[in-house]
């Protein structure tokens, strides 16, 4: 599900945020709001998917996401960053490869009937901040695209997500 054009994300009503979309800065803008998502400055709510969108979706509703939904988001989330350095489109980097690490040890987690939930909430938070480091650092480097920044922005969102399932 997680895989739209980043043209297409908008925060819903949260100008606080100060999110542009225009084409120059779609990247770091949505590197921005994976920062906000992972400090909490926002919740996976505010994110909107237009009708035609072409690539970031998020689940429908992030705030009756099930734990079916959340499987299959991390296993989306899993694929499209393989795909993305596949591609090219995403460096590799020591901090992809421990949020690679850290998404493949969520997914073993989650698969376990008796899942350590604080082991598994854990391991999402660890992916979504290698995302955001090697975002940053691609940013520092003149070498941040749509794809490092919407890997980010998943990785952030998945784990909020996981936070609000288990917290209830």
């Amino acid at each position: 599900m997680f895989g739209t054009s980043a043209e297409s994300v908008r925060p819903a009503h949260h100008p606080r945020l100060g999110l542009t979309s225009q084409a120059g800065g779609v990247a770091a803008s949505l590197l921005k709001l994976a920062q906000t998502l992972r400090s909490g400055g926002a919740t996976a709510g505010v994110l909107v998917a237009s009708p035609g969108v072409s690539g970031f979706q998020v689940i429908s509703n992030p705030e009756t996401a099930s734990l079916t939904d959340l499987r299959q988001e991390l296993a989306a989330l899993r694929a499209r960053l393989e795909d993305s350095l596949l591609s090219g489109s995403t460096s590799p980097s020591e901090d992809v490869d421990e949020a690679r690490q850290s998404l493949a040890e969520a997914a073993t987690e989650l698969a376990r009937p008796d899942t350590e939930i604080p082991r598994l909430l854990l391991r999402l938070s660890w992916a979504a901040d290698h995302l955001l480091r090697a975002g940053d650092t691609a940013r520092l480097t003149d070498d941040l695209t749509p794809a490092h920044a919407q890997l980010a922005v998943a990785a952030a969102t998945l784990w909020r997500i996981a936070m609000r399932l288990f917290s209830e």
